[in-house]
């Protein structure tokens, strides 16, 4: 009985790790085309800011969202 447990406890490590770049990837795309916009309406950005600060941004509400989707689950255990 152990075995299935500790696969199935892999296979949803697996799937939070894709989730968590596929939903990184989703976000960044959404602030390139946010950016790109803003730019065409004459608001300008320095691009080093944007290109350190996007990717902080992206994988800081990911790794939030997480935590605070898994904090409750943990609580009932």
């Amino acid at each position: 009985m152990a075995d299935p447990a500790a696969t199935q406890v892999k296979i949803q490590r697996a799937v939070e790790g894709f989730w968590m770049r596929a939903i990184s990837y989703y976000l960044l795309g959404l602030l390139i085309f946010t950016y790109e916009t803003a730019d065409h309406a004459g608001i300008h950005f320095n691009p080093m800011i944007i290109l350190v600060a996007v990717p902080v941004v992206v994988v800081g509400v990911a790794a939030i969202t997480i935590i605070r989707v898994k904090h409750p689950l943990t609580e009932g255990s």
